[in-house]
């Protein structure tokens, strides 16, 4: 069975090149551009797992995880945390199951996912 993701960001770059990464390696993607998006996707379908970028207009991300980490595992994502506080500190005070640093490597998006979901 795929792997349904949902990648939320408002940089399309990286949710194109993220969404081309992880089709390549056999997971299922669905793109939103910010939470109000992702929330409205989440009515109509289920998710795995969702990636989502702290730092977006209109409904940010730390707002959005609120709205789905009770249902799914989430990765928050930020090029703007990362010098402030460890990995493990972040996910601890987001409240998520991971956060990475943008830039990340794509091959470590792919080993916290199937970690998270093993």
């Amino acid at each position: 069975m795929m792997i349904n993701v949902l990648i939320v960001d408002d940089d399309q770059m990286i949710l194109d090149s993220t969404k081309v990464f992880l089709e390549a390696n056999d997971y299922q993607v669905t793109i939103a551009h910010d939470g109000i998006e992702a929330v409205e996707l989440m009515e109509k379908q289920s998710f795995d797992i969702a990636v989502v970028d702290l730092f977006m207009p209109r409904s940010g991300g730390i707002e959005t995880i609120a709205k789905i980490n009770n249902r799914m595992p989430v990765i928050a994502v930020s090029g703007v945390m990362k010098d402030r506080l460890s990995e493990k500190e972040l996910s601890h005070s987001l409240q998520v199951d991971q956060f990475l640093p943008k830039p990340f490597e794509p091959h470590r998006l792919i080993t916290v996912i199937d970690q998270l979901l093993n």
